[in-house]
């Protein structure tokens, strides 16, 4: 079951001792081992790691774009989000050669983007790599410290987890006690297992350290709402939360509200994006029609030049103009084209030619002017031209 990050977050700055003997070359790990408790159902704190593992590929470059896309995917590239997964395509070539996926969407993310996530699975998959990454740290870092992974029981009921004993110098050490934040025991004692040993809150115990590491389990009412701490004799003190069930039907409640309203934002970013676009379509602004010439069989407008050499010869023009039906707000562009003609030549053998012409000759916001012409032997009987007007 999904922990609210309003519920969990409280675990990690209840009296934690942190760490700063991590790797100074791996600068992940200043936030994975920000907590030594890895709580895997606070998404909160999984978001935080998976970011940074996600910053830290993003920011080098690689050989080759398989390489670059390989890198990418085991930081979480692969499940993708916002429907979006990253590919290939994305690894670009920079200009000393080698390839880098900083300008992918992947990278260019924000972290709210990512905090918006609504799938539980992909949530899942984000802790999995923050859980990975937050493992990796334990391994190099060079301080003597205790780590605890757990997940509450979805019922209430206590938790589940492996205690993980790091030690860089000196002994492993013992667990001394268990402390609960209910100070004044008003309630059962809680019952944890810490490898094949039984212990109860509040009760002086000795367990060694053999190994690095250990399973553990704790059980408690289920309406009960307490926070729980392993102590050792070398100062550890790493808290771990049991919620209550009805605290965690709480969470799950809200998470399933935040993605609710994450997803209404969503869909009204989507909208907006819609009415823009139809707001441009609108302001672009176009109108159209037809234009045509009857020359009932007669031939337009005559003069005396002779095409070709020796023959008749005869050119027409005929005017005209076209009114918009209403004004443009600024001068358009106006495209003619002819789309009807009745025309031929002049009969005579070799002579079959078409010769016709629609211009445009002038325009202004309330219509245009135009011009049919034709030359030579061409006889015109009639001919249409559309005309299309947009709004510059």
């Amino acid at each position: 079951m999904e922990i609210s990050k309003r519920i969990i977050t409280t675990v990690f700055f209840c009296g934690v001792a942190f760490s700063s003997a991590t790797a100074a070359a791996d600068p992940i790990c200043e936030v994975a081992l920000k907590s030594g408790a890895f709580n895997t159902e606070d998404f909160a704190q999984s978001t935080a790691v998976f970011l940074r593992k996600r910053d830290d590929v993003c920011q080098k470059d690689y050989s080759s774009q398989a390489e670059a896309t390989t890198a990418a995917r085991s930081s979480g590239g692969s499940f993708g989000y916002g429907g979006y997964s990253l590919g290939l395509s994305d690894a670009k070539q920079t200009s000393n050669g080698r390839y880098s996926i900083k300008d992918s969407k992947y990278c260019r993310a924000s972290t709210e983007e990512v905090d918006s996530i609504a799938s539980i699975s992909m949530k899942r998959q984000m802790a999995d790599i923050a859980l990975r990454e937050w493992g990796k740290c334990i391994e190099i870092t060079q301080a003597n410290k205790l780590y605890v992974q757990y997940t509450p029981i979805p019922d209430g009921t206590g938790v589940t987890g492996t205690v993980i004993r790091k030690v860089g110098s000196g002994a492993f050490g013992e667990i001394t006690g268990i402390a609960s934040s209910d100070t004044e025991q008003t309630s059962k004692p809680i019952t944890c297992r810490i490898g094949t040993q039984l212990v109860e809150t509040g009760k002086p115990i000795t367990i060694k350290f053999e190994k690095t590491k250990t399973n553990f389990s704790c059980t408690k009412e289920p309406a009960r709402n307490v926070s729980i701490s392993l102590t050792t004799n070398q100062d550890d003190q790493e808290w771990i939360l049991l919620p209550s069930a009805e605290q965690q039907k709480q969470a799950a409640l809200n998470s399933l509200n935040d993605s609710i309203n994450a997803l209404k934002g969503k869909i009204i970013a989507s909208e907006e994006k819609v009415a823009l676009v139809e707001n441009r379509l609108a302001s672009i602004a176009f109108q159209s029609g037809t234009f045509a010439i009857t020359e009932n069989g007669t031939r337009p407008l005559r003069d005396s030049s002779k095409c070709p050499e020796g023959a008749d010869a005869y050119r027409g023009e005929k005017n005209g103009r076209v009114e918009f039906l209403s004004p443009f707000t600024t001068v358009p562009k106006v495209m003619v084209a002819l789309s009807k003609l009745d025309i031929s030549g002049n009969g005579q053998p070799g002579d079959s030619f078409i010769r016709l012409a629609v211009n445009v000759d002038s325009v202004d916001t309330k219509g245009f002017s135009y011009s049919f012409v034709t030359w030579c032997t061409t006889k015109v009987y009639g001919a249409t031209a559309s005309w299309t007007a947009v709004a510059n």
